[in-house]
């Protein structure tokens, strides 16, 4: 057993001591990794495992952890980040070609992250983001402002987060998110579960660059969103949104939440109440994406799925495949809309009943 607790860490940092050469490096390395195999790891008190890398033409080390179970909280964190040197804008350095950041994986039993802990991969440069990799045999849950966390706030691509697991539990305005921000591409969002479980929480990709937004797949044997969760992909600028695809078998979506910023587990309410549901949108000269679900059936009630644009950029389609039916109750809505530019299509096909009842299609 492995527990860290009172700002305890482990990690593994590049130092930032200025090099003349900088900018005529041509081989990457790579900073030391961390991999931690143990009966059970626990992470309280905002401590951390983290690995980084300062230098250009370095990439930071991976984190692998392996244990039977696995729990962050309290601020905890796991991560992996490239870093602007801090002597980039003293020395007038420009155009550096960072490495990436590391590929973070998980192997476990149970993975909980809570009180506003974290696992993520990152980039603050022009390298790439990296993967995380999440393997939970039992179970997975994020409660309360927790997340997890893949993206390039800079030039480099956005990672990839896999996540396989059997039962996953998000609560509490939680987040797990896939997130470009100039002009790097995003990876993707893929959940494979048994069940599926969102209570006033996200699953979420986005773009705010030039770059498309990161795709976003679920395969789920059930899947209850609710209070306000969504599984959403946005657009605001250049960039196009990603698309949804979503399988699974029993789809229920009830209800309406405050609205948050997935990007800030520690705050970001926007006072605005939104319905749970399936969601892509666009406000800039991107397009929005397209929602793609298969299932044995659909329940909904007070609960939207759509795609909207309010930019340039074209609404996007949306097909539902419910081989044994729908049904819209109270307040439910299957729409696409836009203000500026093309809107996508709405295809439903069902070999059962289709029921609406104070709803609207």
């Amino acid at each position: 057993e492995i527990k860290l607790a009172g700002r305890s860490f482990i990690s593994t940092e590049s130092v930032p001591l200025y090099q003349s050469d900088f900018s005529n490096r041509t081989e990457v390395d790579q900073s030391g990794s961390v991999s931690i195999k143990t009966k059970s790891l626990d992470l309280s008190d905002s401590s951390y495992v983290k690995t980084t890398t300062v230098i250009p033409k370095r990439n930071a080390g991976d984190i692998t952890i392996e244990a039977d179970s696995v729990s962050l909280n309290g601020r905890s964190s796991m991560l992996s980040n490239t870093e602007p040197n801090k002597f980039e804008p003293e020395q007038g350095l420009t155009g550096l070609d960072y490495g990436k950041a590391g590929r973070l994986e998980i192997k476990t039993g149970f993975l909980k992250i809570a009180d506003q802990s974290k696992i993520s991969s990152d980039s603050f440069t022009s390298g790439d983001g990296g993967d995380v990799v999440v393997t939970a045999t039992t179970g997975l849950e994020l409660v309360n402002r927790s997340a997890i966390y893949a993206g390039a706030l800079g030039q480099g691509q956005g990672g990839r987060i896999t996540i396989d697991t059997g039962a996953m539990n998000l609560s509490g305005k939680s987040a797990m998110v896939a997130d470009v921000r100039d002009s790097g591409d995003g990876g993707e969002v893929a959940v494979k579960v048994a069940s599926l479980e969102m209570d006033e929480s996200l699953i979420y990709g986005s773009t705010s660059g030039e770059g498309a937004g990161s795709l976003i797949s679920v395969d789920a044997g059930a899947i209850t969103l609710q209070n306000g969760a969504r599984i959403e992909s946005a657009a605001s600028a250049g960039g196009a949104a990603g698309a949804l695809a979503v399988q699974s078998g029993v789809v229920t979506i009830l209800g309406s939440g405050d609205e948050f910023d997935p990007k800030d587990i520690e705050g970001g309410e926007t006072g605005e109440t939104v319905a749970s549901g399936l969601l892509t949108s666009t406000v800039g000269s991107g397009n929005a994406g397209t929602i793609e679900l298969s299932a044995e059936r659909l329940e909904m009630e007070s609960g939207l799925i759509g795609s909207a644009s309010t930019g340039d950029g074209a609404a996007g389609s949306v097909g539902l495949r419910l081989a044994k039916g729908v049904t819209l109750g109270q307040g439910a809505r299957v729409s696409v809309s836009s203000s500026q530019a093309d809107g996508g299509d709405i295809e439903i096909e069902s070999a059962g009943e289709v029921r609406l009842a104070k709803s609207e299609l």
